[in-house]
């Protein structure tokens, strides 16, 4: 049963494991999906917000381009110089943070206006200072344009002198041609956009922005990297398939491709993620560990009951060795009292004294009583008590058949409640009976008539009333029950005293009445 057992617990415990270890990967699993199907929903709708911050840009800055060409053309229309038109872009500029420069270049790519904010300072360029830019691509790329048509170039870094500005300064720039009154052409017209500025201004600080030439313009940690070619891979994805980064490409007007991305894998999801799984991990331990621990106890509890159940049934065991020793005790007890008695009878036969004769026969009452006493405990279950009800009604019926024949005219009225008494009262308490009925049998009915009443009551304080009373002849005047020479009296006080009692003589009533008292002795363990 207990190897069985052993290979039971511990496929329970290995089921049991597997299972709490298998709903816990799939909690971290799950856990893990939806949060960054989350995180995918909340950076698509960052990357609209910068999607459409981008395209209202567009067509801001298309609108103050076109705004621009009416008002130079409208200038050339009235002067034939673009001079008036310096002011009005001096101040947009001075008031416009997105924008940090403006221009004029005619047709064959030579600046006519130049107005630039340089870090904070408006400068209006000498005609000294123009440039050529009939080289640039965005002037080229410009004079394809069909009339009202916008240029918008790619996002790259300003060029100065042939060279990259420094420190870096990113710019997307707006062109578009302006016609004389005769519909000739004069050139384009045109800003500069401020990137830096206004990708510091998209509100968020999580998103990475490319141009379309793969660079990097804009991203959510450091600068390190900004102005060179990226080197992350968008298309990865994680071990569950999803994308770990979310991406978006903006074109504008097929001119310029811009690719704004965010991570679904930032920081704080992985330590979401990180927490998530510690936690998840921790409970599954704790539960396997529980779980090995209550095990362990139903183990330990199984073994101490097999313990425990195996002293019960030594103790049983032993108890009943004991219960078939005391009986067997008391039926030898029984056996040798009726011995004693069979002896006495054969000596009485051989005396001739009657008064001999008698003692020796009253005698053999007294050894009756307590070897009906063994008896009964001998067929008792209950090797320590008596039911005394039915003792009493063995012992004074058996005295009647004894003293007075079987065809006696005594009766026996037993008025007894249900009590069980140990040896140690019974004893002496059978003897007294045996007493008191033995006197009335003997000295109460002259004509051989007569009843005997018997009642043993419980009262309060664990005392018992005995009452033994016949409808005789009654006691006699002259005697003093408790002065009389007689052993059986005699006797019954000795008793009386063993059972911490006391006995008096009913005087109102017909006949002889004795009213006992007592406690039952305690049995010393």
């Amino acid at each position: 049963m207990s190897k069985k057992l052993i290979a039971t617990s511990i496929v329970l415990f290995v089921i049991l494991s597997i299972t709490i270890w298998s709903i816990t990967i799939i909690r971290i699993n799950n856990y893990e999906k939806n949060l960054i199907t989350l995180e995918l929903a909340e950076s698509d709708t960052k990357l609209s917000l910068a999607s459409d911050q981008l395209l209202n840009l567009y067509e801001t800055s298309k609108k103050k381009v076109l705004f621009f060409k009416d008002l130079a053309e409208a200038n050339y229309r009235k002067n034939k110089t673009f001079n008036d038109i310096r002011d009005v872009l001096y101040l947009f500029l001075k008031n416009e943070d997105n924008y940090f420069q403006a221009r004029i270049i005619n047709t064959k790519g030579q600046e006519v206006l130049k107005i630039e904010n340089m870090y904070n300072s408006i400068s209006i360029y000498e005609h000294k200072y123009l440039e050529d830019k009939s080289n640039r691509y965005y002037f080229q790329e410009s004079l394809k344009l069909k009339k009202g048509q916008l240029f918008i170039s790619n996002l790259d870094l300003n060029i100065e002198n042939n060279k990259v500005e420094l420190p870096y300064r990113p710019t997307v720039r707006f062109f578009t041609k302006i016609y004389s009154p005769d519909q000739d052409l004069l050139g384009i017209v045109g800003l500069n956009l401020n990137a830096e500025t206004w990708l510091n201004g998209i509100g968020t600080n999580d998103i990475n922005i490319l141009n379309n030439a793969n660079e990097v313009f804009y991203k959510e940690s450091g600068r390190q990297d900004l102005y060179t070619k990226s080197k992350k891979d968008l298309t990865l994805r994680d071990t569950n398939g999803k994308p770990i980064y979310n991406v978006k490409d903006v074109i504008i007007m097929g001119m310029s491709t811009w690719t704004l991305y965010t991570s679904i894998h930032s920081a704080a999801v992985e330590e979401k993620i990180k927490t998530n799984k510690k936690k998840s991990i921790s409970f599954a331990v704790f539960l396997n560990l529980g779980l090995l621990f209550f095990i362990f106890t139903i183990h330990n509890l199984y073994y101490k009951n097999k313990h425990i159940s195996s002293l019960n049934n030594a103790i049983n065991q032993r108890l009943d060795e004991r219960n078939t020793l005391l009986k067997e005790i008391h039926h030898r007890v029984k056996n040798n009292l009726q011995v004693i008695t069979s002896l006495l009878n054969l000596q009485s036969r051989n005396i001739k004294d009657e008064e001999v004769k008698s003692i020796l026969k009253y005698s053999q009452y007294r050894i009756k009583s307590i070897a009906l006493l063994h008896e009964n405990l001998y067929r008792s279950e209950d090797l320590s008590k008596i039911n005394y009800a039915d003792y009493l009604k063995q012992l004074v019926n058996g005295l009647i058949v004894s003293m007075k024949g079987s065809t006696n005219e005594i009766q026996l009225n037993l008025d007894v409640d249900t009590v069980h008494f140990n040896i140690d009262t019974s004893i002496p308490l059978g003897l007294i009976i045996n007493e008191l009925v033995t006197n009335s049998l003997k000295y109460a009915f002259t004509d051989g008539i007569g009843i005997i009443c018997i009642s043993l009551k419980r009262q309060a304080s664990n005392s018992f009333l005995l009452r033994v009373s016949d409808n005789g002849k009654g006691f006699p005047k002259g005697i003093k029950f408790r002065d009389t020479d007689t052993l059986g009296l005699k006797l019954v006080h000795k008793l009386v005293l063993q059972l911490n009692g006391n006995i008096e003589k009913d005087n109102l009533q017909t006949g002889t009445a004795f009213i006992i008292t007592f406690q039952e002795i305690q049995e010393l363990s």
